[in-house]
């Protein structure tokens, strides 16, 4: 009885070896992320589905890791109430973008943070934004990772402008080239 125990604690002991061991290579399969994107369209849209908010859509290209040469299209939206408002010209922005990689894949990426006016007729401004990848298409497919998005923009109109975002953070693995 007591090999029998002892048989049974061994094999437990391996079971939750392989756990552990599975959670790290997993969690180990991260790889780092860094995106440079100039967007030469930002456009403030005429409506916005949220009452009080602004919207706006933007498209660039930029260098990505592990996409190279990479088109950028995405939407945003932006507490226009509080960010015109209050005393520090800041406001809660989320949104989701996409990134386009020269053979067609592409990375599917959320995110939310704060848009703050850095001039007094809000015409340039800072974003501080977290960002999420929530999958792809091609090697993408499944994907994940996250990290931090930081943005700045200058408006060459009262509707449109210019703006260059850095994101910094981790990638799941990438598939093979197709």
């Amino acid at each position: 009885m007591a090999r029998l125990t002892r048989a049974f604690a061994v094999l437990i002991a391996v079971a939750a070896l392989a756990l552990v061991s599975t959670g790290l290579a997993a969690a180990g399969n991260q790889v780092p992320f860094h995106v440079t994107v100039t967007d030469e369209q930002v456009t403030l849209l005429p409506s916005c589905p949220v009452a009080g908010y602004a919207c706006a859509a933007f498209g660039g290209s930029g260098q990505v890791t592990h996409l190279g040469k990479t088109s950028e299209s995405g939407t945003t939206m932006f507490d226009a109430v509080a960010f015109i408002g209050s005393e520090t010209h800041c406001a809660a922005e989320n949104g989701a973008n996409t990134l386009t990689a020269a053979n067609g894949d592409q990375l599917f990426i959320t995110f939310s943070g704060m848009v703050c006016a850095t001039s007094p007729d809000f015409s340039s401004g800072h974003d501080t934004l977290t960002f999420t990848i929530v999958g792809g298409t091609g090697r993408f497919a499944g994907a994940s990772g996250g990290g931090s998005l930081l943005s700045d923009f200058t408006l060459t109109s009262p509707t449109a402008g210019l703006a260059t975002s850095t994101y910094d953070g981790t990638i799941s693995s990438p598939g093979p080239l197709h």
